[in-house]
């Protein structure tokens, strides 16, 4: 379910959050590092 949830739309839409973290989603580093990981997307879908 949280593949599904991270997945980016059309490489246009990203998402980040506690509800996209595979492992620490009760915690402050789940959704840190789910927004690092959302702006690796959007930075490789702009090159």
């Amino acid at each position: 379910m949280k593949n599904q949830l991270r997945a980016s739309v059309d490489d246009c839409l990203f998402f980040a959050g506690e509800a996209t973290s595979p492992d620490a989603f009760t915690t402050a580093r789940g959704p840190y590092q789910s927004g690092i990981s959302a702006e690796d997307q959007v930075l490789a879908s702009l090159s």
